[in-house]
């Protein structure tokens, strides 16, 4: 066994057991003129937006840990007024709204979260993310010196603040949140609401700063920004921008890695070389931290994209794609940039910044200081020419617009033009499923318009054309078609003697998200006029005539989209296709293995899509590009929106994401499409999307990886050269100089790699790949996601143990708690070691010493049944405790209202304080003293060790929540215990305090909370007793392993 290896597994839980007995309990966020500081200590911070409603909470741990792999501190998000508040004063918090499970995500990853409660958040969102009912509060005018406004703000960011305190997410209380933004780019449109708006922006700050969240509060794009707020610049580049109070540190908040799509647009793109020099060039400037907008951008669900006219996709070319694929080398290049950017951080943030100008747009900055290692940024802003420039006695090459970073102002470690990671090309293909016919099979029904067209059944009648927004406050769904902000509709009609009607089908595509006073801007047919136009060009006037207005599908009322739905389809007969207002619906297998699941709605028109109920987005697939916008892409220069578009032409969007938490395994999975403008469903088709290709180009002294995502390995080698190469990743060719076999000695380098390759299973969805060189020196680990637990057994003991231990990163540093579902993974991550270290006995013969030391080992087995039995008896003592809540929550359910002299709220008043006043319980035995270090090891002494090691640290981990290590240690402190500790004692609060008739739904809604916390802890700590349950046996398994293997060693002396 390798000894190095096997110490770094055990370094890895000493780690550990280093951490579970100084949990940090708060995080202390300030700033001065140069740096956010943390804990005293000036820090450069990477930060990446990630929107939790545009993608899924089973995507969101997958996400942020490639955000942190990628070389992020934060993960920055909105909140989204519209989707939490729909219906005034009714809230949702559930599913993928669930921001406060979002953030908990970022905080188990070690990440550090900025919060932009806004409310108002632009973002390409559905009304800026404002409240369509907000039009129908009396004299209320949005983002402006308005009370009606400010009181609605006022009441739905409390929220949210409450919120975040009572789940204890400020970094002052443990949690992640370092900074929180009020209001959102309003100083690029304040100038048209004058005194008001320069009134509200001073109400927006007061009112921030009376949350008392404990943390620095932005303002983005705010040049007056009252003190303490800090003004934040966002843009394609920021480092001409100076925050406007001398003592705010230079921050970006929106670096904008790409850029949106609407329906008529070609796909934009921003190259990785270009975002990588602005964001070199920021810190050139002397700021110190940054956010990339987006860094995963997602898909617009449901109704949710603004624009209007922006897509479904809300890709943004961002390093992670719109389905959390790592798109390269944007995402590899800027991992890249951020450790060459933190070796310097010291200097950056603490040292003085010289910038020298050299001419021709080459600059040299040296920031040095007493106590700080300099560091230098060497520039070349010219757009055409390369240079070579001699910087302290050395030359350096540096391509046109690109930065090199010296971290000791001697070697660059990188530049932002020289990529040295792959390039991944995606590719789409066919669904594999199993059963899966090849073409898809249809029902279908029409859209009852009969009653619309005949204004009958109407929801009102007015004698004027109504502005839809304002008819509808955005819950209606839509019809009708056009690309334009406003068009003139012209018709031929018929009519008959006597009584004629008109009827008009009007839809959005996306509500306004942007500018001044845009919630005032009309949508759909806003007072018309609608005329009818004689021969004789003898007009009339219909705009004052009585319209009835009748509001949404009937068919999405009735909920059709939904598997358990009553209404009527049609499977026989001819297919209509064509045929405008008609619903589809089909079913189908889920695609085998784990890539992204798209659908290809080509065929279609436009409309809507739901799969197994959840509304997937609108789709539009045959309204294509613009023709013009197209050429090849260049990094040099200033970057525009438009400066890289490919898509020219072809469907505005196709593919359609379909999130695979949405689909059941092993089952008819239902497709429902609703058809507006006429199209034809039989080409629709189910596909995975997987990289393809992968190329790249690396310099001298550089190492390239390359890995595949997906359950994927590489096939093949189709071109290679050492040498002057030219083309693009997907046609390359050999240059004027080429060294000879080149590409037979990739070849065959990729095809011993390749029979040196191990999958092992990570988790239900993740594998780790581990390729070793033919001398076994190397161990590379790349994360991809497929199964497989064969090929995990063929690895040696040493290896399954390094993964399995990896498995527990990261440590839960960043809380003052230890989750109960981290203390349960870790109890099953013992047993399974536990287990492999039974059948590993099996499989040497044993020496004398190897003897001895499975003798010594007995006594430990014992110690551990020991800690199993006391540990099984503290979680059972807290789920015995807890039905002294349950009871609580059971007699105070009953109670409409609590009057505080009733008797049933007297002794839930009681159980509640019984359980608050719960003793501490025994300590917990049968802890495992660490190994003492030894020499040489056999195989059987080496697995020994590794055992008593690993019980020794979980058994203390475990140990250390319920109560089982000495003093100075925290004790009865799962992070479950102490959220339902601190509700239940607000819930004890209200008790004492209400009086009849007062406070009943605040109580209520007190109550609610228990109840949920309650439930949760039960779950966990029934979770980790079955996991108890399973250490034991395999605890016993081992013991009995090892009286078996003496007892067959000694017959066979």
């Amino acid at each position: 066994m390798d000894a190095k290896k096997m110490a770094a597994c055990v370094l890895l839980l000493v780690a550990f057991s280093l951490l579970s007995s100084s949990f940090v309990t708060s995080t202390q966020v300030s700033y001065n003129g140069r740096a956010i500081v943390i804990n005293g200590q000036r820090r450069v911070l990477f930060s990446g937006s990630i929107h939790y409603p545009r993608s899924t909470p089973e995507m969101w741990p997958e996400l942020i840990r490639k955000a942190k792999e990628g070389g992020l501190d934060a993960i920055e998000t909105y909140v989204f007024w519209n989707a939490h508040e729909p219906q005034r004063r009714q809230y949702n918090f559930d599913g993928n709204l669930d921001i406060v499970r979002f953030i908990k995500e970022i905080q188990n990853a070690g990440l550090y979260a900025v919060v932009r409660i806004g409310p108002y958040v632009c973002a390409e969102w559905d009304y800026g993310g404002l409240p369509a009912w907000l039009r129908h509060v009396p004299g209320l005018q949005m983002r402006t010196n308005n009370q009606p406004f400010e009181n609605e703000m006022k009441t739905f960011t409390t929220l949210i603040v409450d919120m975040f305190k009572n789940e204890r997410l400020l970094a002052p209380q443990g949690g992640p949140i370092i900074l929180t933004q009020i209001e959102n780019e309003y100083g690029n449109i304040q100038d048209p609401y004058g005194d008001d708006g320069k009134l509200y922006i001073k109400w927006c700050a007061l009112f921030a700063e009376s949350l008392n969240v404990g943390v620095p509060w932005v303002m983005c794009q705010q040049s007056d920004a009252p003190s303490p707020m800090i003004n934040t610049c966002n843009g394609f580049y920021c480092n001409d921008f100076a925050p406007n109070n001398v003592g705010s540190p230079k921050m970006w908040t929106e670096n904008w890695t790409g850029w949106f799509k609407a329906w008529d647009k070609p796909d934009p793109h921003r190259l990785a070389q270009d975002l990588a020099f602005a964001v070199a060039r920021f810190f050139q400037s002397s700021g110190t931290f940054q956010n990339y907008y987006m860094y995963h951008g997602g898909t617009n669900f449901g109704r949710s994209s603004g624009g209007p006219y922006v897509t479904t996709t809300y890709d943004y070319d961002a390093p992670l794609d719109e389905y959390g694929n790592i798109r390269q080398p944007k995402w590899g290049h800027l991992k890249e940039l951020h450790l060459s950017i933190k070796k310097m951080e010291n200097a950056l943030t603490y040292g003085s910044a010289k910038t020298t100008e050299l001419g021709n747009g080459l600059s040299a900055t040296k920031f040095s200081g007493t106590g700080v290692v300099p560091g230098c940024l060497l520039a070349n802003k010219n757009t055409t020419a390369d240079a070579t420039m001699e910087f302290e006695g050395t030359k350096y090459f540096l391509p046109a617009w690109s930065i090199s970073v010296l971290p000791d102002c001697k070697q660059e470690v990188y530049n932002t033009a020289k990529v040295n990671v792959q390039t991944s090309i995606m590719v789409k293909k066919q669904n594999q499923a199993e059963d899966e016919s090849k073409g898809l099979v249809w029902s279908w029904r029409r859209e009852n318009l009969t009653a619309p067209l005949l204004g009958l059944d109407a929801d009102f009648t007015v004698n004027k054309l109504n502005e839809q927004v304002l008819s509808t406050a955005d819950a209606s769904s839509e019809y009708a078609q056009n690309g334009q902000y406003a068009f003139v509709f012209e018709k031929e009609v018929n009519f008959q003697a006597g009584r004629n009607n008109i009827s008009l089908l009007s839809a959005t595509v996306g509500l306004q998200n942007y500018g001044a006073f845009y919630e005032l801007m009309p949508t759909g047919i806003a007072g018309g006029p609608v005329q009818l136009i004689g021969n004789k060009n003898d007009n009339i006037d219909l705009s004052s005539n009585n319209w009835s207005y009748k509001i949404g599908l009937i068919g999405e009322k009735q909920q059709v989209y939904l598997d358990n739905s009553t209404s009527a389809w049609k499977s026989t007969g001819m297919l209509p296709t064509k045929l405008p207002f008609t619903w589809y619906k089909t079913t189908f297998q889920a695609p085998l293995g784990s890539d992204t699941v798209v659908v290809d709605l080509l065929g279609m028109g436009k409309g809507a899509a739901w799969v197994n109920g959840q509304n997937i987005g609108r789709f539009w697939p045959n309204y294509n590009a613009s023709q013009d916008g197209c050429h090849p892409c260049d990094y040099r220069g200033t970057f525009q929106s438009d400066s890289c578009q490919t898509g020219c032409g072809e469907p505005a969007q196709r593919w359609y994401h379909v999130p695979r938490s949405f689909l059941k395994s092993g089952e008819p999975n239902t497709l429902v499409l609703f058809e507006e403008a006429g199209g034809d469903p039989n080409q629709v088709n189910f596909q995975t999307v997987t990289v393809g290709t992968m190329c790249a180009n690396v310099t001298e002294g550089k190492t390239l990886t390359l890995s595949c995502e997906g359950s994927h390995s590489i096939d093949d080698v189709e071109f290679a050269s050492f040498g002057d190469p030219e083309g693009e990743c997907g046609s390359f060719e050999v240059g004027s100089c080429d060294a000879d076999g080149v590409l037979a000695l990739v070849k065959q380098e990729i095809d011993r790699n390749l029979l040196s390759q191990i999958r092992v299973p990570w988790s239900t969805q993740q594998e780790l790949v581990l390729i070793r060189n033919t001398e076994g020196r190397k161990l590379s680990l790349v994360y991809l996601q497929s199964n497989g637990r064969q090929a995990f057994l063929l690895l040696p003991f040493e290896d399954r143990l390094c993964v399995r231990l990896q498995s527990l990163l990261p440590f839960p540093e960043s809380s003052p708690t230890i989750p109960l579902s981290w203390l349960t993974h870790a109890v099953q991550l013992l047993s399974s070691i536990l287990a492999d270290a039974a059948e590993h006995f099996s499989d040497h013969s044993l020496s004398p010493s190897d003897r001895s030391a499975i003798v010594a080992y007995l006594d430990p087995t014992i110690r551990l049944l020991d800690a199993c039995n006391s540990i099984s008896s503290a979680a059972e003592r807290h789920l015995s405790d807890l039905l002294r809540l349950r009871l609580a929550i059971s007699h105070l359910s009953l109670c409409d209202v609590l009057p505080p002299l009733s008797e049933r709220v007297h002794r839930a008043r009681r159980l509640l304080s019984e359980w608050e006043n719960r003793g501490a319980g025994e300590e917990v035995s049968g802890l495992i003293p660490p190994p003492s270090p030894r020499g040489t090891l056999s195989a059987v002494q080496s697995v020994i060790y590794a055992v008593e090691a690993v019980s020794c640290l979980v058994i203390a981990a475990v140990a250390s929540v319920f109560g089982g290590v000495g003093s100075g240690a925290l004790q009865e402190i799962p992070s479950e215990v102490e959220a339902i500790e601190w509700r239940v004692r607000k819930l004890s609060a209200f008790i004492d305090g209400a009086k009849d008739g007062e406070d009943a739904a605040r109580m209520r809604s007190a109550l609610l909370g228990v109840e949920r916390a309650e439930e949760k802890l039960t779950a966990d700590l029934e979770n980790l007793s079955k996991a108890l349950d399973g250490m034991f046996r395999s605890a016993m398994h081992i013991r009995s392993a090892a009286l078996q293997i003496l007892r067959v060693d000694q017959q066979n002396v």
